[in-house]
């Protein structure tokens, strides 16, 4: 039982690691112009309604 606990504990939190540097390659990418970014008016009215 605890042995179970302590392997759900390990796969979790390299779950969580995992997604964080997937966040930090995104990141890294933005920062790096990958992504051409432009600016443009948002109706935030609209947004809401979307999601």
């Amino acid at each position: 039982m605890i042995k179970k606990k302590g392997m759900q504990i390990i796969q979790d939190e390299a779950t969580r690691l995992s997604r964080l540097v997937h966040d930090l390659l995104d990141l890294a990418q933005l920062e790096g112009d990958s992504y051409p970014l432009t600016m443009e008016p948002v109706v935030f009215a609209q947004l809401i309604q979307c999601s």
